[in-house]
């Protein structure tokens, strides 16, 4: 008996030429596709599409499962190609990976795949607990989709409030949506419960300046910075504020937010680089 290797790679798929299909577009972002079977786009060298299903691994993020290779007819019919037994290949994506094509339905039964693999059940037995709610959540807005985090962390909300990360994955979520009053009534109720979260301050003060809330924003800055031990965290909420007052053109606002992020900003980081600009179209 052959013995199977599990292979795991980060998947870019860095292709700049490909060729289309009438029945493959690609254009779907690899966590549009979660629990879908896809087909990655092939160079112009090669002769057939590499397929596979995408799924959420909790712990190490979206994941490309490869299953084999196709080539189509001029008919325009799917055959796959012999698959390798002895390699299971698991490559984890990233945000470099390229545009994925969904495989239609018609097409999954003409590579005879199921709906879905039998070994997918394993990944979803407790996909309804309250921590794979919330790591669900986290992996959506650790790669940009916080729209589609959203679904699984007010499930998890709903279960319980104040569990651990999910009151600021909630409220990141909620921010990137612009749902900035949703996120500051997640974050007062946070705040209330775990004081001493600088994070909950950082958060809570990006919620306050997408509603025009400057002064109460820097008073929830200024204690985030007065909690904090790490000069990035205060450097951030420090430039965050500089910048609202270089758009207002309150010269007197914006250097006392300029000295601040200078205070705690490291000598190499880009927020001295955006303040050193700002000052220069301050001064013109």
């Amino acid at each position: 008996m052959k013995l199977k290797l599990n292979l795991i790679f980060f998947l870019l798929f860095p292709v700049l030429y490909y060729t289309q299909t009438p029945n493959l577009k690609f254009d779907k972002k690899y966590f549009e596709c979660e629990d879908m079977w896809v087909a990655f786009p092939k160079s112009n060298s090669d002769t057939a599409y590499s397929y596979g299903f995408i799924y959420l691994d909790e712990e190490a993020g979206f994941t490309f499962n490869f299953e084999s290779k196709f080539k189509v007819t001029d008919d325009g019919e799917f055959y796959k190609t012999k698959k390798d037994t002895s390699w299971n290949i698991k490559m984890r994506l990233s945000p470099e990976t390229k545009p994925v094509a969904i495989i239609p339905s018609d097409k999954i039964a003409e590579l005879e795949l199921p709906p879905d693999p039998e070994w997918l059940r394993f990944y979803k037995q407790s996909s309804d607990s309250l921590n794979s709610l919330i790591r669900r959540g986290y992996h959506y807005n650790h790669v940009g989709a916080s729209e589609l985090a959203l679904n699984d962390l007010e499930k998890a909300y709903q279960i319980s409030k104040h569990a651990e990360q999910l009151e600021f994955e909630l409220a990141f979520a909620y921010n990137a949506t612009k749902r900035f009053e949703k996120a500051e009534e997640i974050l007062r109720l946070a705040i209330e419960s775990d004081p001493n979260n600088l994070f909950y301050y950082r958060e809570l003060g990006y919620s306050l300046i997408g509603q025009n809330k400057f002064e109460e924003a820097e008073m929830i800055y200024l204690k985030g910075i007065k909690l904090s031990n790490d000069k990035f965290q205060q450097s951030e909420m420090a430039v965050n504020m500089a910048q609202v007052y270089f758009k207002q053109k309150d010269k007197r606002k914006f250097r006392e937010w300029a000295k601040l992020t200078k205070k705690y900003a490291d000598k190499d980081s880009d927020y001295l680089m955006y303040i050193n600009y700002w000052e220069k179209e301050m001064n013109k």
